[in-house]
């Protein structure tokens, strides 16, 4: 039965790593599993080019691995910034900044999931992506653990502490035993 974990967390400091989580359940040994439901990062600030600060949404095993990543980027590109749209290490989308902020400024469906060891995200209508595990000693079939993780470090340029906004205003985590 799907449990449902609606999710809002607003994060703005000049220096650290703050996380929020939440229970998956004790979930060891499943065959697959599903994290879906609606996600926006509105009024966000995409994480920074030289990875100072930023936000991630990660997945995490019984023993504190990360299993997934999504997370939002850019690039600086003239005369648009490009910005991306990422889940492990794979691009889910990318398009010019006057493009993509009206799709991630808004909730977006999404779906991240895993079935024989591989791991598929979908995100805004994109087509699904299938990516390796982002930590290759993670076990994808122990999913306990959502956490939210914004950091903010000592080598950040002076202004850079922005808004990092990621709200779930549907959010629901599914595990299949019977296959």
């Amino acid at each position: 039965m799907p449990s449902t974990v609606d999710l809002y967390a607003h994060y703005k400091q000049a220096l650290g790593t703050y996380t929020v989580t939440r229970t998956l359940g004790n979930n060891i040994g499943v065959n697959a599993w599903n994290l879906s439901g609606r996600l926006s990062w509105n009024r966000s600030h995409q994480n920074e080019l030289n990875a100072t600060a930023g936000e991630y949404i990660e997945v995490l095993d019984n023993n504190g691995k990360i299993i997934t990543r999504l997370y939002e980027d850019y690039a600086q590109t003239t005369p648009l910034y490009t910005f991306y749209v990422h889940g492990n290490d794979k691009i889910l989308m990318q398009n010019t900044q006057l493009a993509i902020l009206p799709i991630t400024q808004n909730a977006q469906p999404f779906s991240i999931s895993a079935a024989n060891g591989a791991i598929t995200f979908s995100y805004a209508g994109s087509s699904a992506t299938t990516s390796n595990l982002i930590d290759p000693t993670a076990n994808w079939k122990n999913p306990t653990t959502l956490r939210l993780y914004f950091f903010t470090s000592t080598t950040a340029v002076a202004g850079i502490n922005n808004d990092r906004i990621i709200d779930f205003p549907v959010l629901t985590f599914t595990v299949r035993t019977d296959l």
